[in-house]
């Protein structure tokens, strides 16, 4: 019974997700091919759109969203100090060096 009602909630949550989707995005997330940042960024979408399509883009969008989210961070490092929590290594250290190797070994 319990995993019923478990499986009920799932169910609930996803119908409630969906219904923030527009058809096209929802065709684009039912056949899971990659998006194209034109496919991407041609089109307004609210937050739940984006957040559905993420996971579909393809090398280039994922770097092109990437360095955007990066440029609009706001984490300072504090020069000649290291950083002082994961958040702030993520986006000043961590994050960069892997788009930087990630590019190298996609062409991008």
């Amino acid at each position: 019974m319990a995993f019923k009602l478990f499986e009920e909630a799932k169910r609930k949550r996803e119908e409630e997700w969906n219904s923030h989707l527009s058809p096209t995005v929802r065709e684009w997330v039912k056949a899971g091919k990659p998006i194209t940042w034109e496919q991407f960024d041609s089109r307004p979408m609210n937050s739940y759109e984006r957040e559905s399509l993420y996971q579909l883009l393809d090398n280039e969008a994922l770097i092109k969203i990437t360095e955007l989210f990066l440029k609009n961070c706001c984490t300072e490092r504090i020069p000649g100090r290291p950083c002082s929590t994961y958040s702030q290594a993520l986006e000043v250290l961590v994050v960069p060096e892997l788009l930087k190797r990630f590019k190298e070994a996609t062409g991008g």
